[in-house]
């Protein structure tokens, strides 16, 4: 069989598709990229096939259709296209989102202020995978991805540039007033996070009532909890207590798929 060469979306490398699987990783910046749909289509038809596991892949603004199955890769966006969906511009409360250079800008400049962009689907058990950096902002700054989110809260994979790192379980306020409420279900601290603006891979599994936290490809954290089994997963930012003159977060290579 040919292999069809097409170019790594993160660093622009070649790579072949061999014919076989939805996935390949970059042999020059690891990155673990899905192969082009058109490219997918293009392979020779092999007889008594089942379905690939990634047709019907949703791109952003779009819902996973329930005629899909549960598995392989469920979402992606690699935040080439301006036009995938997600919000642009700038709204009340010093936030402003936006797409920049093949990655998604959450920005912040008032103290105390959080801001969640959302996939809008209804996950049960999955694998995100996003990678994130801090290009501007106080090391507190807390960004990373929020999962099972509905009406009464969610959990949060958060990450801040002083290599702390937790999994949260927390609830909304009854009105736009109150605060929210977190309670810590795990935490901690290492080298593994990559220093200043350098992107890190967080990875968030929720399987069942596990929780489990990847960074860089290592498992850091695991917590187990029942309270909220399903809904929809979100790219975090916060500045906590003083945005210190703005923070700004990238989100880059975003995937979601079956744990």
């Amino acid at each position: 069989m040919s292999l069809i060469k097409f170019q790594c979306p993160t660093c622009g490398a070649p790579m072949e598709d061999s014919g076989h699987g939805a996935t390949i990783r970059c042999h020059y910046c690891s990155t673990s990229v899905v192969v082009p749909q058109e490219l997918i289509a293009a392979r020779p038809a092999v007889a008594a096939q089942a379905p690939t596991s990634n047709q019907g892949i949703p791109t952003s603004g779009n819902s996973v259709s329930s005629a899909v199955p549960r598995q392989g890769i469920l979402y992606q966006d690699n935040f080439s296209d301006p036009k995938s969906g997600w919000e642009i511009g700038k709204r009340s409360g010093g936030i402003s989102t936006g797409y920049e250079n093949g990655t998604y800008r959450i920005s912040l400049s008032e103290d105390d202020s959080a801001w969640e962009a959302y996939i809008d689907d209804d996950f049960d058990d999955f694998t995100v995978d996003v990678e994130v950096a801090r290009i501007k902002g106080p090391k507190d700054t807390e960004y990373g991805v929020t999962c099972r989110v509905g009406d009464d809260g969610g959990y949060s994979f958060w990450i801040t540039g002083e290599g702390y790192y937790g999994i949260c379980k927390y609830y909304y306020g009854e009105t736009d007033d109150d605060d929210e409420e977190y309670i810590v279900l795990a935490e901690g601290e290492a080298s593994v996070l990559q220093s200043g603006s350098a992107f890190n891979k967080l990875s968030a599994t929720c399987a069942g009532h596990t929780l489990t936290m990847f960074l860089n490809g290592r498992k850091v954290l695991e917590a187990v909890d029942n309270e909220f089994s399903s809904g929809d997963i979100a790219m975090l930012a916060s500045t906590g207590e003083s945005a210190k003159g703005g923070i700004d977060i990238r989100f880059k290579n975003l995937v979601v798929r079956a744990p």
